[in-house]
Parts: structure tokens; sequence; C-alpha cells
């Protein structure tokens, strides 16, 4: 219902439900307005598909964004593990299609980026074509809260320290 001709979405999320955060990324491309997304932290996850959304990416210098593979928990029987494994496939795919819409990024190049949990600073995000300019840091940065020790791949940077900071 918002009414603006520009929207500024500013992300510093380690993720999420994978269709919350694909109805956000609809939500934002079908609104008509010019979505500009700013990643003042981490767009980790999900988070790295809503950053999508926008029509230009700024990624702040010591900002990191991160795409990997779908994830799910499973209880049943090996049928039921089989079958989610294929729904794992389909979910990635169309997440690899979002990331395979920037200039230069392939679906194949994206399922490559997610097969091995990649994290990207800002200069690499911009020189693979996911971000679009990189600015000075924000001036509050809390990145460091997030528990990213799920992440098979999580930068030393980016990990918590016993003082609450990577």
């Amino acid at each position: 219902a918002l009414k603006a001709q520009t929207i500024t979405v500013r992300l510093n999320t380690p993720g999420g439900d994978v269709f919350d955060g694909l109805a956000i990324y609809n939500s934002l491309k079908d609104h008509g307005a010019t979505i500009k997304v700013k990643i003042d932290g981490l767009a980790a996850s999900i988070g790295s598909i809503i950053a999508m959304a926008g029509s230009t990416i700024t990624m702040c210098e010591s900002a990191f964004l991160m795409i990997h593979n779908p994830w799910a928990l499973v209880i049943g029987n090996a049928k039921d593990m089989r079958e989610m494994a294929d729904t794992l496939d389909k979910i990635g795919g169309s997440l690899a299609g979002v990331y395979a819409t920037r200039k230069g990024v392939s679906k194949e190049q994206a399922q490559a980026w997610m097969n091995e949990e990649r994290w990207f600073t800002a200069a690499e995000a911009t020189a693979a074509g996911l971000a679009d300019v990189i600015e000075p840091p924000a001036s509050v940065e809390n990145r460091q809260t997030f528990d990213l020790s799920g992440y098979a791949n999580t930068p030393a940077a980016m990990q918590l320290t016993e003082h609450g900071g990577g």
C-alpha cells in the first residue's frame, strides 16, 4: 500500500525463511517504485535474494553478501528424504535464476557459487555483478551480533568471538 516513487531497503540480515524472503523479493519487484538496496553489514542467505530486488545495490565497503544452497529439516523415511532433496533442487534452481537476473551473472555461475556457500566482500560482489556501488562503511556496524556458526564457510572476520565482535 506504500505510495512512493523510490524505496530504499537497508539490509543487515543473516537470512531466514526462503518463502518469506521470496515474498519480500516479489513484492519489491512488483511495487512499481525504483528499489534501491543498501547492504550495511550482511545480506546472507535469503537476505541476498531480497537484495537482488534492487535496481541499484549498494554495499558498504566492509559489508558481505553470502549465497548458498537452500536448507531444510526433514523427518521421515528414505522416500521423504529423496523427495525433499528434489524439492530443494527446485528451490535452488529458482534462487539461482534470481541471481541470474543481474547483468553478467549466468544461472550456472550462480549455482556454482551457491554450491560452495560463497561469501562476497563488497569488492567481490561488485566484480561478480551482484552489487553496483561500494560506499564507505556505515557509521553503525552490527553484523557481528549474528550467530553464523551454522554456515560452513563463514569468514573469520564474520565469526563471533567471546567479546561479541568479529
